[in-house]
């Protein structure tokens, strides 16, 4: 792998979708019981998510481009290192969790494979639970159409409290937090797990979603770098771009948190915990505005181990 190459432009898709969150909110509180009974939940504390979220990809973008390369990724997911100027940077599970605040611990999940019956499924989609190899197989973009969409209206109105509080949280959890793509299936553990809030709730979500966010992440850049490269050579209008997958925003406001200079353009407020919620934009950040941010621009990127 080579260690330094040129800092690139491409475009970032963030499939984490932060966005949804003020609108699952307004929909909650149409009903006291609904809103209260999800604000007791352990995602309570994030429908007060700023509105309007941006996700600011190619500030991440920058960031990632410094990443010190892992020749060896493991299910330890280990701090990611990346070194900008003359600051070397940790992000892993500590700064994972002051953003977050979400628990930590010991992570045991239900293989999909062994669930053989979900409550929660028979109740909600009925349709999807006949016995075969499709049992149990619900795309979460139908889980946001009931809960967002007008025309699923009479379905939304026609759930429980419970059951219209436990479709937010596999929203919340699977598609918002997880940045999961809409066009796969939610996971079955995940449905079996909200039957249960006390369960739902003491579930170790830091760790779960640090984890999705890790192998989703590092080496992300240097993974697409050779062939965005050898496609530009060959096509100068060709746009790079890769994807981002997992709880992004923890990663973003990891960042601010970092850099004091992001001030100029997010507000944080200090009495805000955790503190992914205490930071908004008041301002928009231009790739231009790399230098003040993060210092001279460098272009050395990819680092190895051996450099440091």
């Amino acid at each position: 792998m080579e260690n330094y190459n040129p800092l690139f432009d491409v475009k970032v898709n963030v499939r984490s979708l932060v966005k949804l969150l003020p609108d699952i909110k307004a929909k909650l509180k149409k009903n006291t019981n609904w809103y209260n009974l999800f604000k007791s939940t352990v995602f309570g504390p994030w429908l007060d998510v700023p509105n309007k979220p941006g996700n600011d990809s190619h500030l991440m973008n920058y960031v990632l481009q410094h990443q010190v390369y892992v020749p060896d990724v493991t299910d330890e997911c280990s701090p990611i290192t990346f070194h900008i100027g003359d600051n070397r940077l940790h992000f892993g599970r500590k700064e994972f969790c002051l953003v977050t605040g979400l628990r930590f611990g010991k992570l045991a999940v239900v293989d999909d494979k062994e669930i053989t019956y979900v409550p929660f499924c028979e109740r909600v989609f009925p349709d999807k639970c006949l016995p075969g190899p499709t049992q149990y197989n619900v795309k979460g973009q139908h889980f946001v159409n009931i809960v967002l969409e007008d025309k699923f209206e009479k379905t939304w109105l026609a759930l429980s409290d419970e059951d219209a509080v436990r479709i937010c949280l596999v929203v919340v959890s699977v598609v918002i937090l997880s940045g999961r793509e809409r066009r796969f299936n939610i996971p079955k553990h995940i449905m079996l797990l909200v039957e249960d809030f006390a369960a739902f709730n003491a579930f170790p979500w830091g760790e779960y979603l640090w984890k999705i966010f890790y192998l989703r992440t590092v080496n992300v850049v240097p993974k697409h770098a050779n062939h965005h490269t050898t496609n530009k050579k060959k096509n100068p209008e060709f746009v790079p771009t890769y994807n981002l997958y997992g709880f992004v925003w923890a990663f973003k406001i990891w960042i601010l948190e970092s850099f004091p200079k992001s001030r100029i353009w997010w507000n944080k407020d200090d009495d805000v915990i955790p503190r992914g919620l205490a930071w908004s934009s008041k301002g928009k950040f231009e790739k231009s505005d790399y230098n003040t941010l993060f210092g001279p621009v460098t272009t050395s990127i990819f680092f190895s181990h051996d450099n440091l």
